[in-house]
């Protein structure tokens, strides 16, 4: 078990690394086309919830799917992370400045702000480092997303950038993968009918 976690640990580096060197007009554009792309897909279109991350770091800026949202009326939560557990339940905000740091230094709403519950017309946004091409993702190693995935009733979505679909990805005993991907170049993988 040891050394799965090493090398798990390793890629985590790796790719983290990798991901840094995304920046400036490149990333803008990349993160553009992403966030295109999922909105123009039927898994978006039907959604009443969307279920977001606020971008840390390097991470893909998923922004302009919740603007859009929330101007089409739909249901846009965030997560607050419980770090005594490494848990966390989404709930819902109706604009940015509802948003403040909380753990670990990531925008969160405050336990105020009314809990969301996933039902079948919700899509979760899951960020991770990287992902297989079977939708498994290596994240930050804390474990968040698959504790709520496990008991999602929606469809998972990952975002990532095309150059970090990888098969050397290590897919541990609780990894759960998501349902549908999402590059650059569209919808890279899905487990359901668009």
């Amino acid at each position: 078990m040891k050394a799965t976690e090493l090398t798990k640990q390793d890629l985590r580096s790796e790719f983290l690394n990798l991901r840094r060197q995304i920046k400036g007009e490149e990333k803008r554009q990349l993160d553009a086309l992403i966030c295109e792309h999922f909105l123009l897909t039927d898994y978006y279109r039907r959604a009443k919830k969307i279920f977001m991350y606020s971008p840390f770091g390097s991470e893909i800026d998923v922004t302009l799917i919740a603007k859009r949202a929330m101007q089409e009326g739909k249901e846009v939560a965030y997560p607050i992370c419980n770090t005594e557990n490494s848990t966390m339940t989404f709930h819902t905000v109706t604009s940015f400045n509802q948003l403040q740091k909380g753990a670990y230094s990531i925008y969160e709403p405050s336990s105020g702000n009314s809990l969301a519950i996933s039902d079948e017309n919700t899509v979760c946004l899951v960020p991770a480092l990287a992902f297989n091409p079977q939708g498994y993702r290596i994240g930050y190693g804390k474990g968040y997303y698959d504790r709520f995935l496990k008991d999602f009733n929606g469809i998972s979505v990952g975002l990532v950038y095309k150059r970090f679909v990888s098969d050397r990805i290590v897919i541990g005993e609780y990894d759960l993968p998501c349902d549908v991907l999402i590059s650059e170049e569209g919808v890279f993988f899905s487990e359901y009918e668009q």
